[in-house]
């Protein structure tokens, strides 16, 4: 994700699920992790400016460390990525996906190079269509 203005993408889209929030849209908490090799909570003030700096994205997407996040009957997973899953590389991502409750995770799509494979208790979402993912979610 570190090519072209992907980590723009990644910062405008976080500013419009703060906004979703703001604008009282619906009524949640948020937190972000980065995925790569290993995973990291991102520290944010939905009040400042995000800081793309904190974002690593120079390394491969491992989905097992999903398994780290508490059950989503607890929470809703909002997917950012512009990962390549196809083939043996999503089935990690498939497992995980499987454990969570129907429509508990979502996957917005950062990029043209998505390979959007399909999976059958989550939707995926282009990125300009964020709200249409947040929207009736809560």
């Amino acid at each position: 994700m570190k090519e072209t203005a992907k980590l723009y993408i990644l910062r405008n889209i976080l500013h419009e699920i703060e906004q979703f929030k703001r604008l009282k849209l619906a009524d949640f908490t948020f937190k972000i992790f980065a995925v790569n090799s290993e995973m990291t909570e991102i520290p944010w003030n939905v009040d400042e400016e995000f800081d793309i700096s904190l974002i690593h994205c120079n390394k491969s997407f491992d989905a097992t460390l999903l398994n780290k996040l508490p059950p989503a009957e607890n929470a809703r997973y909002l997917l950012l990525s512009d990962g390549c899953w196809s083939g043996p590389r999503n089935t990690p991502l498939r497992s995980w996906i499987s454990k969570q409750p129907q429509n508990f995770v979502r996957i917005l799509k950062i990029g043209a190079d998505y390979t959007d494979p399909r999976f059958e208790t989550c939707k995926v979402f282009d990125a300009e269509n964020i709200f249409a993912a947040l929207d009736n979610w809560f």
